[in-house]
């Protein structure tokens, strides 16, 4: 059985959620358990250099470089 991002995100409590989206750009407006989800799960898996017009791809940096 694999366990996905969301799945693994899912688990963090709400503080421990909210502690990593306090790292992204207008994470104060996401409430929802689910918004910051989608918001940490966006900024980890988003390739801005992707050739696939809007489609998540994988990052080339560290997987968890964004929070420095």
């Amino acid at each position: 059985m694999s366990i996905t991002l969301r799945d693994a995100l899912a688990r963090l409590t709400v503080p421990e959620l909210k502690d990593l989206a306090r790292h992204l750009p207008g994470a104060e407006t996401a409430g929802l358990k689910g918004e910051v989800i989608e918001r940490i799960v966006v900024a980890m898996t988003d390739d801005p250099g992707s050739t696939r017009s809007g489609q998540p791809g994988c990052r080339k940096e560290p997987l968890l470089s964004w929070l420095e």
